[in-house]
């Protein structure tokens, strides 16, 4: 049997836990960098992107950005979440 990692593991608990919303706004805030803006271009306000994704983060026991720079940056966690390779299947690899 193969063992999980804890990349892996991480992985299937993120496809439990999140939405399609709280992905799309964690792209538009890694793609703008900015959480006004991101929420802008959601169509949604500031508040609520924002407290989408700590809602999240809060979920998974981790930080997905890092609020203390300006532009807000994405954690290890963040590029692991939305730039993991696909598999043939088109889940995560």
């Amino acid at each position: 049997m193969q063992q999980i990692n804890q990349i892996d593991y991480f992985y299937i608990n993120i496809v439990i836990i999140y939405d399609a919303i709280q992905l799309e706004y964690i792209a538009a805030l890694d793609t703008y960098r900015h959480f006004a803006l991101a929420a802008e271009k959601c169509f949604v306000t500031q508040p609520t992107l924002s407290m989408q994704i700590q809602k999240l983060e809060e979920e998974l026991g981790v930080k997905i950005f890092d609020r203390t720079k300006q532009p807000v940056i994405p954690t290890e966690i963040e590029l692991l979440l939305l730039h993991r390779p696909a598999s043939p299947f088109g889940r995560p690899a």
